[in-house]
């Protein structure tokens, strides 16, 4: 395995399946982990941050950068169209809800399940951060739909439950020919300029935004 690919399972058949990784300086940062455990990956990390120069070097950050993007890309730890997609999203749909999100919706997103691995599932960062919701919640969910959506994907689906005499409400989000187009102008070069330029769009310019149907009447958990 080559040191300069940190994930492996990157499928390279969709245009922007490339690790994010590969477009950066080849000494600066660079975390060899996938040989190591325990302790020595912590020894590892830090003698490589410090050889850095504390600089990872993988999210870097601008003043006009907006706070949701900055949130989500830190906790990410670079800045991607797939995570832009998903923070776009999660951000949306609490105010359209009217929610502060975390607990008190439940957010599924269907896709392929071959496309149930990065870059693709760097979608379900930005909805966790923009929204709240989280797999460790269970309230955050990656399914596959077909029989429901046809072949679109990802689809998205962000749910306030019915709770202390609030009805419930949803709002569904599904892709238009837009975002795949988008996408496509996606190489390892432009990665953090096009997603900027993406996370300059509206929702509505890459997904058909219309209320949910068929809405659980409690939340998660109860």
């Amino acid at each position: 395995m080559s040191p300069h690919t940190i994930n492996p399972r990157y499928d390279r058949s969709f245009p922007t399946c490339y690790d994010p990784h590969e477009a950066l300086p080849p000494a600066r940062g660079r975390l060899r982990l996938w040989a190591l455990s325990g302790a020595a990956c912590v020894i590892a990390a830090s003698v490589l941050l410090a050889s850095s120069g504390g600089d990872m070097d993988f999210y870097r950050r601008q003043a006009s950068d907006p706070t949701w993007l900055v949130k989500a890309a830190e906790f990410h730890g670079h800045l991607g169209p797939w995570l832009i997609v998903g923070a776009m999203v999660g951000d949306h749909a609490l105010k359209q809800l009217e929610t502060r999100g975390h607990w008190l919706i439940d957010v599924t997103c269907s896709m392929p399940a071959d496309k149930h691995k990065p870059p693709f599932t760097c979608l379900l960062d930005g909805l966790q951060t923009s929204s709240g919701a989280t797999m460790g919640k269970c309230n955050l969910h990656l399914t596959w739909e077909p029989k429901r959506w046809g072949d679109a994907w990802p689809v998205i689906a962000v749910v306030r439950p019915a709770r202390e005499g609030q009805a419930a409400a949803g709002v569904l989000y599904k892709p238009r020919p837009a975002l795949k187009a988008f996408l496509e102008r996606m190489t390892p070069d432009r990665i953090e300029e096009l997603s900027r330029e993406m996370a300059r769009k509206r929702v509505e310019d890459f997904f058909e935004v219309s209320p949910a149907t068929n809405l659980p009447t409690t939340g998660p958990g109860e």
